[in-house]
């Protein structure tokens, strides 16, 4: 990508690399490991043409919540196609147009 001077990197994260969760400090840990790497590889290749975007999603509708004790999927969490066109509105932005950190969440939550 340097040598060519474009491409774009997309690593997704969590809403878990921003803020600790109890409970959850291995995943926190490895989400803000992400979030890290997105920053520091952001800044090595920016004048080299190349964008790195980290997106940080809320509660995604996957299997990732069946062994997680009182929490169950519900139509009020983000819908895995709804990360997907995030992630094409970025490959699909200007050259010079940047989206670095994006942070989505659901609009409503079930309590």
């Amino acid at each position: 990508m340097k040598k060519i001077e474009e491409g774009h990197i997309i690593n997704i994260s969590s809403i878990a690399g921003n803020t600790g969760i109890e409970t959850l400090s291995g995943y926190c840990a490895t989400k803000f490991a992400v979030r890290g790497l997105s920053q520091a590889l952001y800044k090595e290749v920016r004048n080299h043409g190349v964008k790195v975007t980290c997106i940080y999603p809320g509660s995604v509708q996957t299997n990732f919540f069946d062994k997680i004790d009182g929490i169950t999927i519900n139509e009020n969490m983000i819908k895995p196609q709804d990360i997907a066109s995030t992630i094409i509105h970025c490959l699909m932005s200007s050259p010079n147009y940047h989206h670095v950190d994006i942070e989505v969440r659901p609009l409503h939550i079930k309590i």
